[in-house]
C-alpha cells in the first residue's frame, strides 16, 4: 500500500519487482486486491473521484462538524477556515504530502480544485491544475487526466484565454470520443456550456440521461437540460421536465429553479412574477454558487428594466454591479456588462471567437446598418449554437433592429408577448409611482404634474400591486368592500373614479374599464404597466443581505444605503382604506427589519457611523406611524 503511496505512477509488474527484491513473493492479482482495498487502484466508472483517502474516526467527525457551519453560512472567512481544518486532516493534501501518501493527496487536491470551479475562482483553478497535472504524470488514470483538463478549460474560457482553452477543449474532445462513458459525456456537456455551445451540450447530456438508473442524479442531470432549453428559447420544454421533475423539492438547486423560473417569466412578459422568483433566489444564495447568482441577476434585472423601457435603471444596475465582477476576475462576465451598458466599447478580435460575445458585436453592428440580412444573421447563429434564449434578453439593450422592421411590417421571430415589451411597442405606456414618501408619478420616465385626493392616491398605488401588467384585472367588489364599504351605490363612485384616474394618467377608456364576467364584474387593465418604488426597494435590499451573507460587506454596505434611500418620508399619509392601512404596515415592518439587519452588519464591521445615521433618519419614520 506505500509503495503506491509513495510512488503514484507506479505499475502492478513494477511494484511486483521492486517486492521481490526484497523477498516478498506476490502475485500481481495480490498486489492489485491489496490496492483497491485501500482505495489506491481503478476507479469506479460512475464516479471515479469519489476516493479520497481513508475515512478515520476523525475524518468523519471533522466531515460533519464542516457540513454544519457551510449550511448555516458561507462567506471567504468560512471558507479560509474550513480550508485550513481540512489540510490538518490526516486523509488531506497538505497533511498527506507530509506523510508521503502522494497518490491520496492527489485525489484530496482534486477535490481543492472542484471547489474553486464551483465557487468561480479561474486564476485559483489554473494554479492547482498546474500543480496537479505534474503529479499525476506517469499516472494510468485517464478519468482524473480528463476531469483536470476539463477544469483548466473551464478556468481558460471564463479568463478569455481563448487559444489555451480551445487547445484542452480539443484533448478533452478526443479523450471523450475514447472513452465513451457517461462521465465523460456529462463532464464534456458541462464545458460546452461554458463555450455557450448550448446544442452540443445538450445532445451530450441526453446520452447520459438515457444511461442514468439514480432517480437523484437524473434530477441533477435534468436541472442542467432545462437551464440549456431557456438557453435555447425553448421554453415550452424546459416547462414540461420542470412539471415533471422534483428539482424545487431540492435545497442544493432551488436558487437555481427560481432564476430558471424568471428567465421564462421574463418570455412571457411577466415581470412581476420574474421579480419574485429572482427575490427568492437571492434569499437562499448563502448556500449555494453565489458569484453566478448574482451575475444572472444583475442581468435579469437589467433586461427586465431595459424593457420596460427604463433606460436610465438598467444601466445603473449594470454599472454599480460591474466592480463587483471586476472583483471576481471572471472576463468573459466583465465583457457581457461593458457591451451591454456601453455601446462604444470595443471588445479584442480573439474575444469574439466566444459565441456570447460575438453576437453582441454582431448586434451593435445591426443597430447601425439596420439591414433585416443582418438581422437574420443574428438569429441563424444565435438558433445554431443554442443562444436564442440569451438573445431574448440581449435584444432589449439594442432594440433599433425591431422597431425598424416593426416599423417596416416585416417578421422579427419573436414571440409576441416579446413584442409587446414597452421598449419594442411604445403605444404601450408604463408608469412609475413613487410612495415611499409624497406621491410622485412618472408616465414613459417624465414627470406627471397632476393633483390627486388622497383615495385616488391610495387607488393607484393599489392598482401597481393587484394589476401592474396588462391583461390583469381585479373583481370590483373586492373594490368596493375596500374604499367603499358602507356606501349604498359604490358603482357609481367607482365609475367616477376610473374617470379621474383615467385622465390623470392620460388613458383611454379601452385600457383601464370594468367588464362583466362569469365571476362578476372586474377593473381590467388592457394595456399599460405600473411599477413602484417598493418592488425596487425589496430587490435591492435582498441583494444586499445576499452580498453580506456572501463576505462582501463594501458592496452590501452600498446596496443597503441605496435601499433606504428610496424612503424620502412616511408612506400611505392620509390614506385610511383597509388596504393602505395595511400595506403601511408590510411596508414599515420590511423597513424595520432591513435597518435592524444593517446596523447588526454594521455593529460587526464596527461601522457606528452609518448605523447611527440610519437609524435617525429611519426609525422616526416608524416612530410617527406607530404614534
Amino acid at each position: 500500500m506505500l509503495l503506491k503511496e509513495n510512488h503514484p505512477s507506479i505499475s502492478l509488474s513494477q511494484a511486483q519487482q521492486v517486492l521481490r527484491k526484497k523477498g516478498i513473493m506476490l502475485s500481481t492479482m495480490g498486489i492489485y486486491r491489496i490496492w483497491q482495498r485501500y482505495n489506491l487502484g481503478k476507479r469506479p466508472e460512475e464516479d471515479p473521484l469519489s476516493p479520497l483517502g481513508m475515512a478515520v474516526p476523525e475524518t468523519e467527525c471533522v466531515m460533519k462538524y464542516i457540513k454544519n457551519i457551510m449550511n448555516k453560512k458561507t462567506t471567504p472567512n468560512i471558507l479560509k477556515t474550513v480550508a485550513d481544518i481540512l489540510n490538518n486532516l490526516p486523509t488531506y493534501p497538505s497533511e498527506l504530502e507530509r506523510q508521503g501518501y502522494y497518490y491520496s493527496a492527489i485525489f484530496a487536491g482534486m477535490m481543492e480544485i472542484l471547489l474553486t470551479e464551483w465557487m468561480r475562482l479561474p486564476e485559483e483553478t489554473l494554479r492547482l491544475y498546474n500543480i496537479l497535472i505534474k503529479r499525476i504524470e506517469g499516472m494510468r488514470i485517464p478519468e482524473v487526466r480528463f476531469s483536470l483538463k476539463v477544469w483548466a478549460a473551464i478556468a481558460c474560457v471564463e479568463l478569455l484565454y481563448l487559444r489555451k482553452a480551445r487547445k484542452f477543449t480539443q484533448e478533452c474532445r478526443r479523450m471523450t470520443m475514447i472513452n465513451a462513458r457517461p462521465h465523460y459525456w456529462e463532464f464534456f456537456g458541462d464545458l460546452m456550456t461554458f463555450w455557450d455551445e448550448y446544442r452540443v451540450a445538450q445532445r451530450f447530456y441526453y446520452k447520459v440521461l438515457v444511461q442514468l438508473k439514480d432517480e437523484e442524479e437524473r434530477r441533477n442531470l435534468k436541472t442542467k437540460i432545462v437551464n440549456n432549453h431557456i438557453m435555447a428559447g425553448e421554453y415550452r420544454q424546459a416547462e414540461k421536465i420542470l412539471r415533471r421533475s422534483k428539482i424545487s423539492s431540492r435545497v442544493q438547486f432551488q436558487d437555481t429553479y427560481y432564476l430558471m423560473l424568471a428567465l421564462i417569466n421574463f418570455r412571457y412578459a411577466r415581470f412581476e412574477r420574474m421579480q419574485f422568483y429572482i427575490q427568492k433566489a437571492l434569499e437562499i444564495a448563502r448556500q449555494h454558487r453565489f458569484r453566478n447568482t448574482i451575475y444572472v441577476v444583475t442581468i435579469c434585472l437589467a433586461a427586465m428594466n431595459r424593457a420596460l423601457g427604463r433606460k436610465k435603471a438598467a444601466h445603473d444596475i449594470l454599472r454599480r454591479n460591474f466592480p463587483l465582477f471586476k472583483k471576481y476576475s471572471v472576463k468573459s462576465e466583465i465583457m457581457i456588462i461593458k457591451c451591454l451598458y456601453n455601446k462604444n466599447f470595443k471588445m479584442k478580435t480573439n474575444y469574439k471567437k466566444l459565441p456570447t460575445l460575438k453576437l453582441l458585436d454582431m448586434l451593435k453592428k445591426t443597430e447601425k446598418t439596420l439591414k433585416a440580412r443582418d438581422y437574420n444573421r443574428i438569429f441563424e447563429y444565435a438558433y445554431k449554437k443554442g443562444l436564442t434564449g440569451v438573445l431574448h434578453r440581449y435584444l432589449v439593450f439594442f432594440p433599433a433592429p425591431v422597431r425598424h422592421l416593426l416599423n417596416r411590417n416585416k417578421k422579427t421571430g419573436l414571440p409576441r408577448a416579446i413584442l409587446q415589451f414597452p421598449i419594442f411597442n411604445r403605444k404601450i405606456p408604463i408608469f412609475y409611482i413613487k410612495f415611499l414618501g409624497n406621491l410622485v408619478i412618472y408616465r414613459n420616465q417624465k414627470y406627471l404634474r397632476i393633483r390627486l385626493q388622497p383615495k385616488e392616491k391610495a387607488f393607484l398605488i393599489y392598482l401597481s400591486f393587484k394589476m401592474g401588467e396588462p391583461r390583469k384585472s381585479i373583481p370590483v367588489i373586492e373594490v368596493y368592500s375596500n374604499f367603499w364599504p358602507k356606501s349604498k351605490n359604490p358603482s357609481s363612485l367607482l365609475s367616477h373614479l376610473l374617470v379621474k384616474i383615467r385622465k390623470a394618467l392620460h388613458l383611454s377608456g379601452h385600457i383601464l374599464y370594468i367588464t362583466g364576467t362569469r365571476d362578476g364584474q372586474r377593473i381590467v387593465n388592457q394595456g399599460f404597466y405600473i411599477k413602484n418604488d417598493f418592488r425596487d426597494f425589496e430587490i435591492t435590499l435582498a441583494q444586499a443581505r445576499a452580498l453580506a451573507r456572501a463576505g462582501e460587506w463594501g458592496y452590501a454596505r452600498k446596496k443597503f444605503l441605496e435601499a433606504f434611500q428610496l424612503f424620502r418620508g412616511r408612506p400611505f399619509e392620509r390614506m385610511y382604506d383597509n388596504w393602505s392601512e395595511d400595506m403601511r404596515q408590510v411596508v414599515l415592518n420590511s423597513l424595520e427589519h432591513g435597518v435592524q439587519d444593517f446596523i447588526q452588519i454594521c455593529a460587526e464591521h464596527r461601522n457606528r457611523k452609518d448605523a447611527m445615521r440610519i437609524k435617525q433618519k429611519f426609525l422616526r419614520i416608524i416612530s410617527r406611524e406607530d404614534s
